[in-house]
């Protein structure tokens, strides 16, 4: 029937030791991105300076999310 309040489903996975449990998320080394942006002008580049940072935070956001 459920249980008040926020749920959430979690995959398990079984440890080298034979215990079953939710598996942290893959916390390792870092990735670099790296972005070209190439513009006749300067004044063009500021018009567009938020749509680029906005474009560039949901790409990030998708990749925190494994997407």
């Amino acid at each position: 029937m459920g249980e008040a309040g926020t749920e959430a489903v979690l995959p398990l996975a079984r440890g080298s030791d034979g215990r079953l449990g939710v598996r942290a998320g893959k916390s390792g080394s870092a990735v670099n991105v790296t972005v070209n942006i190439q513009t006749p002008d300067v004044d063009g580049f500021r018009r567009s300076e938020a749509q680029v940072s906005a474009s560039l935070a949901r790409a990030v956001a998708r990749g925190r999310r494994g997407l």
